[in-house]
């Protein structure tokens, strides 16, 4: 059995779906959806995607690549814990004292999040910093991130292999979090911070 089989099988079984029911979600016949469960057929692109969207769960991981079973919605993303819609403009003050002005955000990003600790505090990002993520299903190792873990947004250094997730944080204090193969599912990336703006509050 394919390994696009076999997640089909095992997306099918966590979800609320019968064979029978996804069948008629998407317009397939019982037959052919049970030949994408057995192996014996292999779904095509734009079915594949349906499927991965019925079920929730990643188009890549369903086509049997090594990334993370979660679906990257960027809709529940922005509603994700404390992720605020990207600012387009940030006061600055004026260096030789007069009025301050609105200067655009740059670079670009698609959400913002208020620093909620010192866990950056190596990485010079301070408690109540503001910080600008871009949404993304990969991430450089090393990298500094947004990450969802156990419903919660963490802001950690980056690192994945092909069977585990390391998160670090950048100040000694916290301590690094490593997820392996088996609970891999509870870290969902948001993206990595591509700036922030200090002293925000």
């Amino acid at each position: 059995m394919s390994l696009c089989a076999q997640r089909l099988k095992q997306a099918l079984q966590d979800s609320v779906y019968s064979a029978s029911s996804l069948a008629r979600k998407l317009g397939l016949s019982r037959q052919t959806l049970s030949a994408y469960i057995t192996g014996t057929r292999t779904p095509k692109a734009p079915t594949l995607r349906a499927l991965a969207q019925a079920l929730r769960v990643s188009e890549a991981w369903l086509s049997g690549q090594d990334v993370p079973r979660t679906r990257l919605d960027p809709a529940e993303l922005s509603a994700a814990p404390g992720l605020l819609p990207p600012p387009a403009f940030l006061e600055k003050p004026d260096p030789a004292g007069g009025h301050s002005h609105a200067a655009p955000v740059s670079p670009p990003c698609d959400a913002a999040f208020l620093c909620p600790d010192d866990s950056l505090q190596g990485a010079r990002v301070e408690k109540g910093d503001l910080v600008l993520i871009r949404f993304a299903k990969e991430a450089p190792s090393g990298a500094l991130v947004a990450v969802l873990v156990n419903g919660q947004v963490q802001l950690r250094r980056w690192y994945r292999t092909e069977k585990t997730i390391l998160l670090e944080s950048a100040n000694p204090d916290y301590p690094p979090q490593l997820f392996t193969t088996d609970n891999t599912n509870d870290v969902q990336l948001i993206g990595p911070l591509v700036g922030f703006v200090a002293r925000f509050l």
